[in-house]
């Protein structure tokens, strides 16, 4: 899990967690 996208929906935005 990136710490850029903490805060957005990683899940829906970035595939690779």
């Amino acid at each position: 899990m990136s710490h850029l996208n903490a805060g957005l929906p990683v899940q829906a935005k970035s595939p690779v967690i």
